[in-house]
């Protein structure tokens, strides 16, 4: 409920030619709280009790309750209602999310289990096309199908889910490398892990203000090329076990994220049309919510599929092959992350030439 608003308000209420600067704004702020949030997360554990991981919320989120009751802006005073909420559709979403996960995490399996994955990939598909059938007839549907008939929003937006796949499945995977294989301690992961998230919060305004003048496709395209060479150096310069690898990966990484993430928003949320700024920013944002099941659950499944899955005590050599075809799936996901990005500025080239 909160990511999905975020962007729509940023395109209902700011002046058009602030939308990209605005992005980026937004971008450097979330990169803000995730680069507190893994340095964070070390220190806690390391220090204090995992309780507090949760407590800590509580007052964050009383003081962005009060903030946003403040200072964004209400159009309506009409009182919300349940009646029309799908709920069946929310249910369908759920368990097939549910057994795609299970059928990611079961690739590993031995003996009678193997099977597993591929009953829960069949049920995960029965229950997406039950789900799409449902969104077809809901009054008030969960996704908006029709979204889905502009050919550059679509393309746009499976861009960005194959690009966040590939970073949720680095950021997941990412911490059992420096902890297992480099014998780092979570307090020092915690810090490396922040060196991608401050260059993040360097470059997202700048891609933001260029994204205003600059067609957020160029950006978008030169970022991915940069996390294509960025994952293909880390897959094949694992091996040295050497801590300027993962250092390097992640200045890269921060530089592809940087570049990526406003102009991307601005790309999607400008195809938007009158009064769909809400579902486009839900649907965007629902495509996030998808890349994190996917690129965790690609990467966890390549890594353990690759150290044995049963085994409990991979040695680093597993470990790292294991690491390696993870970010090999990273490689392939930023490739057509970058031809998606190419195919929505063409077909929306034809567009405007029709």
């Amino acid at each position: 409920m909160l990511v999905a608003n975020c962007l729509a308000i940023i395109g209902r209420f700011m002046p058009h030619d602030k939308v990209g600067s605005s992005y980026g704004i937004l971008t450097t702020i979330s990169s803000i709280g995730v680069s507190l949030g893994a340095p964070l997360g070390g220190f806690i554990t390391y220090y204090a009790s995992w309780h507090w991981i949760f407590l800590i919320n509580v007052p964050i989120g009383i003081a962005a309750i009060w903030l946003s009751a403040k200072y964004i802006p209400g159009e309506t005073k009409e009182k919300f209602s349940f009646s029309g909420f799908d709920i069946s559709g929310a249910l369908l979403a759920l368990f097939a999310f549910t057994f795609l996960i299970l059928a990611f995490n079961s690739f590993d399996n031995r003996g009678v289990e193997v099977v597993m994955p591929y009953g829960a990939l069949l049920i995960s598909a029965l229950l997406f096309y039950f789900f799409i059938m449902r969104e077809k007839k809901a009054l008030y549907p969960i996704l908006d199908l029709s979204l889905f008939s502009i050919k550059p929003l679509t393309f746009a937006l499976i861009a960005s889910l194959l690009a966040s796949s590939a970073n949720f499945g680095y950021a997941y995977i990412m911490p059992f490398y420096l902890e297992k294989d480099l014998g780092l301690t979570s307090n020092i992961v915690g810090m490396l892990l922040l060196i991608s998230s401050l260059v993040v919060m360097v470059l997202a305004p700048m891609a933001g203000k260029m994204s205003d003048k600059i067609h957020p496709v160029k950006i978008c395209s030169i970022a991915l090329v940069v996390g294509i060479i960025d994952y293909s150096f880390f897959s094949t310069a694992l091996g040295t076990l050497q801590v300027w690898v993962p250092i390097v990966f992640l200045l890269l990484s921060g530089t592809f994220l940087g570049l990526f993430l406003s102009p991307n928003n601005t790309m999607i949320m400008s195809m938007a049309t009158e009064g769909k700024h809400g579902i486009v920013s839900a649907t965007s944002n629902t495509f996030t919510s998808v890349a994190a099941v996917i690129g965790v659950s690609v990467f966890q499944m390549a890594f353990s599929v690759t150290t044995g899955g049963d085994n409990a005590h991979p040695t680093i050599q597993q470990n790292i092959g294991g690491v390696r075809n993870a970010f090999i799936i990273g490689v392939v996901f930023l490739v057509l992350a970058l031809i998606f990005t190419r195919f929505s500025s063409r077909s929306q080239d034809k567009a405007a030439a029709l």
